[in-house]
């Protein structure tokens, strides 16, 4: 089996994950500069046009074929519009891309429907308004705090916290797309889920953030968590996703509160690898047609995960080619 990964960044570990699987041939990497790290750890590497251009599904099209690519799994968030709604362009072609529908993409990606979701189904989560909404009402019982952030953003960029309505007016006023939700006091979980095809869910890891660095967590270790991974089912039953998603809440004293989906795989993934969830070959399974066993509550826990900076060096006419597929 060959596999693309799109956007693949930096995400070298999670590569040579998807390496090690047995019925693995091949990993090939696609980025839009030759300087993402992935693209040389990779079986092979390539340059492509941003997400949404013009010839951006032609070449991935072309790198499938010339490839035999059995699956395409998309890693960042401004791709997976696009990538969700050509699935069946790609699945005329053979290829399974390892994505949800739409209209998921769009209640994980859409911050304020993900807080509608949310309420809609009983689950808890902070208080959540729109600019409008939250001038035009004598809003109470906040604590005097809250987190500006952006409707649609993604790694922690642009999310503020605010004390009183002029700082939330000047926020406003630079990005009309903001919300407004009511702080919460507590620690950060994430939990890394996987789902099957038909929006099974197959397995669940919560992870502790301990330490986050431009967005990404840098320290982490696996909790015992019985109640969150019973939510966590609860939510995965309501949302439908497929593939790997990540799901974010706050614990606090009065119990978790939930505020994001991330419909792919998250940056600290690994850890629950290690852990002993290999979402790597019960992807590779399930994309061969095997039914796959939930694995709901197989995990170690009290694993700590504790990361560090490394490099690759290369001379500059060992750079792949930038105009190659552009």
């Amino acid at each position: 089996m060959n596999i693309l990964f799109t956007s693949a960044g930096r995400r070298v570990e999670l590569i040579k994950l998807f390496q090690e699987v047995q019925e693995v041939d091949r990993v090939i990497a696609v980025d839009i500069g030759n300087t993402a790290p992935t693209l040389y750890c990779a079986d092979k590497g390539f340059v492509i046009p941003k997400e949404g251009s013009d010839n951006y599904l032609d070449v991935l099209l072309e790198i499938c074929r010339k490839y035999n690519i059995h699956m395409i799994i998309p890693l960042f968030d401004l791709e997976l519009p696009f990538l969700s709604k050509l699935k069946e362009t790609f699945h005329k072609e053979g290829v399974v891309v390892l994505i949800s529908s739409p209209h998921v993409i769009e209640i994980c990606l859409d911050k304020l429907q993900t807080a509608k979701f949310f309420n809609e189904h009983q689950i808890p989560t902070p208080l959540t308004y729109t600019p409008e909404d939250f001038l035009s009402r004598d809003i109470q019982g906040f604590d005097g705090q809250f987190i500006v952030k952006p409707r649609f953003g993604s790694s922690g960029k642009g999310v503020n916290k605010c004390n009183t309505k002029e700082e939330i007016n000047y926020f406003i006023r630079q990005n009309e797309t903001y919300i407004i939700q009511e702080f919460i006091r507590g620690y950060e979980v994430t939990l890394d889920v996987l789902c099957d095809f038909k929006g099974n869910c197959i397995s669940i890891v919560p992870r502790k953030r301990l330490k986050v660095r431009g967005g990404e967590v840098e320290r982490a270790v696996t909790i015992e968590a019985p109640n969150l991974l019973k939510i966590t089912q609860e939510i995965v039953s309501k949302l439908n996703a497929v593939g790997p998603i990540n799901i974010q809440c706050f614990i606090t004293e009065q119990g978790p509160v939930f505020t994001e989906i991330n419909p792919r795989f998250g940056g600290g993934y690994p850890l629950s690898y290690h852990a002993g969830a290999d979402f790597p070959k019960m992807i590779v399974k399930m994309a061969l047609g095997e039914k796959i066993a939930p694995r709901i509550g197989i995990y170690r826990r009290n694993l700590y995960m504790l990361r560090y900076d490394t490099a690759i060096y290369k001379g500059e006419d060992e750079l792949i080619d930038q105009s190659c597929y552009l």
